[in-house]
């Protein structure tokens, strides 16, 4: 075994010693045509930088909420402006969630609509199953779920309603709802 673990740490040391050679010639190289035309790297260098600048003023954002776009006015159009709904909605746009708050992110697989019931139908019973389970103690006494209230800023009236509930409702109405789509 020290037959062979020698033999490893020759060839070890031949592969190291190869490599420092190559890149001492490579760096030597580069500080030579460094120092013997500096304008025409700085030139190259500036110019790898910015000839792919013109692409980022011509990006297309992607971004999207419930699969819609995010720069068509999907609310304003379709949905009733006088409604609880887009009330709701026009208070919690552009407000950052609290740290405190819990996000749930589903998203739909083999190419399902994001507003498809069953998915929605999932969301509303991973909610349900949230709050069912969600329990804390506060001064001494037990909170759950319906005993948490967020509001959006000072002053805003208490929310307890996720998105899905927000637009469906709850209970029967929320079924109604699911049945229509």
């Amino acid at each position: 075994w020290r037959l062979v673990s020698l033999r490893m740490v020759q060839f070890l040391h031949a592969i190291s010693c190869r490599t420092v050679s190559l890149e001492e010639k490579a760096f030597t190289a580069l500080g030579r045509l460094i120092g013997r035309r500096p304008w025409a790297v700085v030139f190259i260098a500036s110019l790898t930088f910015l000839v792919p600048a013109p692409g980022v003023f011509f990006l297309k954002g992607e971004g999207r909420i419930l699969g819609f776009p995010m720069d068509t006015d999907f609310m304003t159009t379709f949905a009733l402006t006088d409604s609880k709904e887009y009330l709701q909605y026009k208070k919690a746009v552009g407000v950052f969630s609290d740290t405190r708050s819990i996000g749930l992110l589903e998203i739909p697989i083999g190419g399902r609509s994001p507003l498809s019931a069953e998915l929605l139908r999932s969301a509303m019973a991973t909610e349900a199953t949230i709050a069912a389970d969600i329990r804390a103690t506060y001064h001494g006494q037990g909170v759950t779920f319906a005993d948490v209230c967020a509001r959006t800023s000072t002053g805003a009236p208490c929310t307890q309603m996720s998105a899905v509930s927000t637009l469906l409702g709850r209970g029967a109405q929320a079924e109604a709802r699911l049945r229509d789509l």
